[in-house]
């Protein structure tokens, strides 16, 4: 049945756990199979088919020029999502797509683009496996031979003893190659281009998610100037590979304060999406008429949510409500208790259903949201000729238009309020 379809596809786990640069080389096959099923399950909305055509362009090199390009989000506004929707539609294409990972160092994202690239080509192409293990190889220990021969001038130390110290430190992990820079990164990425071509791929795009990770590791102002060089020089260059970041829009606003040409590198190939464009106060009303139209549910959709509830779960929802809930996350907790309602009672969702359910916590939404909310409903002058009433304004933060009231008085059981 097409409602129950629905259903499976609302209670998967909302979240997706970004998997750590080192399992793109150590478990490549969990790492496809879990963003598979998240991929399989996205439904786009806005403008993201044309931002997948327009990578597409770029990277497949029908555009002259290297690809560079970033999504813009908070938290819970699907940004990791989006770059798993990016990553299997371009690897449908024959793009050699690296999914999104998290990443705390520079060297780590060559592990993570070395690691996927072998996965993929090991079975068909063992041999072009092989030669991206050298060459990852060879970019490793020219940046640790670039750091012996430094630490030796600096100290007049011997160069073979430091640069087999450093050798055995990265090794066991408790050394890391801060050497490695954006360009050493693109020129790796442009060779993996070239050795991959005979196995059929247009190109390579890397998908770099959370930056305020690294952040935390390497400091602000190191992984800030990391992606303006990393986009500084994929404008200067030409070929087919690119990279797409995923930012928070607080990182991005301090980043952009710092390198002011920022916003006009990531801007420069036609790829630098805001969620929060998408998931405005249509978005619930938006995402519901996709869901009917994709499990078939027109005649159904009226009585399962009526469009004042939709109204509602849109201004509560909305990326620019921020201080009551987590955008779309919110949005699809609600439309999971919706129909769980429905399947319960056969009778649409209203504005009062989605307050009962924010109360009892059926509903992700910011605590604040349900702490003002029982706060005027223990008011003295709540009773029990206009709680109602009461709950229906509450589902309207931003207000109730006076069209909607009129529909309101004739279809609503508190008339007199």
């Amino acid at each position: 049945m097409p409602l129950e379809d629905l259903d499976l596809i609302l209670k998967k786990d909302p979240i997706i756990t970004t998997w750590k640069s080192q399992s793109l080389y150590d478990n490549p096959l969990d790492v496809e199979r879990n963003y598979l099923i998240h991929a399989r399950t996205h439904l786009s909305l806005g403008d993201t088919e044309r931002i997948v055509s327009t990578i597409f362009k770029w990277v497949s090199g029908k555009n002259q020029g290297a690809f560079v390009g970033a999504v813009l989000g908070d938290y819970g506004e699907g940004k990791t999502s989006f770059l798993v929707h990016v990553w299997e539609q371009s690897s449908n294409q024959n793009i050699l797509s690296v999914p999104p990972f998290e990443w705390s160092s520079f060297d780590q994202i060559l592990s993570a683009i070395s690691g996927w690239a072998q996965y993929k080509l090991q079975t068909t192409h063992p041999d072009l496996a092989i030669k991206v293990k050298r060459s990852f190889e060879f970019y490793r220990r020219k940046s640790i031979e670039d750091i012996a021969k430094s630490e030796a001038t600096r100290t007049g130390g011997d160069y073979e003893a430091i640069l087999n110290l450093y050798t055995g430190a990265l090794e066991n992990g408790t050394f890391r190659l801060a050497s490695v820079d954006a360009k050493k990164i693109l020129d790796f990425v442009k060779d993996i281009t070239e050795i991959i071509s005979p196995a059929g791929y247009k190109g390579v795009l890397v998908l770099l998610d959370e930056p305020e990770v690294a952040a935390k590791e390497l400091g602000n102002d190191t992984v800030q100037l990391f992606i303006f060089d990393l986009a500084n020089e994929l404008n200067l260059r030409q070929g087919n590979y690119g990279v797409f970041l995923s930012m928070p829009a607080a990182f991005y606003a301090t980043a952009s304060a710092k390198f002011s040409a920022l916003t006009a590198r990531l801007q420069n190939r036609g790829c630098f999406p805001r969620l929060g464009d998408i998931y405005n106060i249509n978005f619930a009303e938006t995402l519901w008429k996709r869901y009917a139209e994709e499990f078939k549910l027109e005649d159904l959709s009226q009585s399962v949510v009526s469009d004042i509830t939709l109204s509602a779960i849109g201004q509560a929802c909305s990326s620019d409500r921020r201080d009551l809930s987590y955008g779309p996350r919110s949005v699809v907790s609600t439309f999971r208790r919706m129909v769980d309602r429905y399947k319960e009672t056969n009778q649409p969702y209203q504005p009062q259903n989605f307050i009962e359910d924010v109360l009892d916590s059926e509903i992700m939404v910011r605590p604040e949201y349900r702490t003002k909310i029982r706060t005027i409903l223990n008011s003295p002058d709540i009773n029990d000729s206009n709680i109602e009433a009461i709950k229906f304004f509450a589902a309207f933060p931003s207000g109730v238009k006076q069209e909607i009231l009129k529909f309101v008085e004739y279809d609503l059981p508190f008339a007199h309020f």
